[in-house]
């Protein structure tokens, strides 16, 4: 399988920037890139966090663009969590797949701000306790919010003792206003971004609303070459417009979706009741 040129061109610019926030738009194979990218760096093991149903998705890329990574798709019950992730503690090659409600239940949280953190949130837990190497963030605008527990978890796993690649996947990276970046950001680097107020002190325009608490209107126009100067070496976007012309016209894909006990149950009672069967097996309903 080769990547197409938009996309080498990503994979050239992550691994420049070694840590970085690719913000193409939906669609434009982000997931193939990333692949890639931890093939390339030796990254493993690596972690992948992700929605839910994205879960299968990554799983099933790793095997056409990374044969050589062990996917560990964390899923089902705390108990078969634990064992699942134990068993990627022990395997170098470990691609673990895991999304962000299960990062919030295997990961020690991150402090912010004045928020006090209570023992149990500082107590290491079994994603702590792996080493990765590479940290991949997909739909990574769900970081936006600092405050939120499930940000902060995330944080504390990019911030491992043997972390040297992080990477936020995101189509949407601004929802509302410049200021929901440096989350993003400070997953991303960190040390480069280290304190929210600095960031929206330094380049966005604030105003007060109408409870005295201040809003973020926007950049400030005095200081967006910097801004751009300092986001640049960490942010990379193709829009759709730019790379539709390197891509055929289609390109037929099958996607297959786990039913929940319910669906499944609903499918079986329609499939007895309505279905039947030809001579060759296939189902008619």
């Amino acid at each position: 399988m080769q990547l197409y040129n938009y996309q080498k061109a990503d994979l050239a610019f992550l691994k420049a920037a070694g840590s970085a926030l690719l913000a193409n738009e939906q669609g434009t194979g982000k997931t193939p890139t990333t692949l890639r990218f931890i093939e390339q760096v030796h990254g493993l093991p690596a972690v992948v966090v992700c929605p839910n149903s994205m879960k299968g998705t990554w799983a099933r890329e790793a095997k056409v663009w990374f044969p050589d990574a062990s996917p560990y798709v964390v899923a089902g019950s705390a108990v078969q969590r634990r064992k699942i992730l134990a068993s990627a503690a022990a395997d170098a090659s470990a691609l673990v797949i895991i999304n962000f409600e299960g990062v919030r239940g295997h990961s020690r949280v991150q402090g912010f701000g004045s928020i006090k953190l209570t023992n149990k949130e500082k107590a290491p837990k079994e994603l702590n306790e792996i080493p990765f190497r590479t940290v991949v963030v997909d739909e990574a605008h769900r970081l936006k919010d600092p405050k939120a527990q499930q940000t902060r978890a995330v944080w504390a796993v990019g911030q491992g003792e043997k972390v040297t690649r992080r990477l936020a996947l995101t189509g949407t990276p601004v929802a509302n206003h410049p200021g929901d970046l440096w989350s993003i950001l400070h997953f991303v680097a960190p040390d480069e971004f280290p304190r929210k107020s600095a960031f929206v002190d330094r380049y966005c325009l604030v105003a007060f609303n109408g409870w005295g608490g201040l809003d973020i209107q926007g950049m400030r126009p005095d200081t967006k070459t910097e801004f751009y100067a300092v986001l640049d070496p960490r942010f990379r976007r193709m829009p759709k417009a730019l790379v539709l012309p390197q891509l055929p016209a289609k390109v037929p894909v099958k996607r297959f979706v786990q039913m929940s006990t319910k669906q499944e149950k609903a499918y079986k009672d329609i499939e007895k009741g309505l279905g039947t069967r030809l001579a060759d097996g296939t189902l008619m309903i």
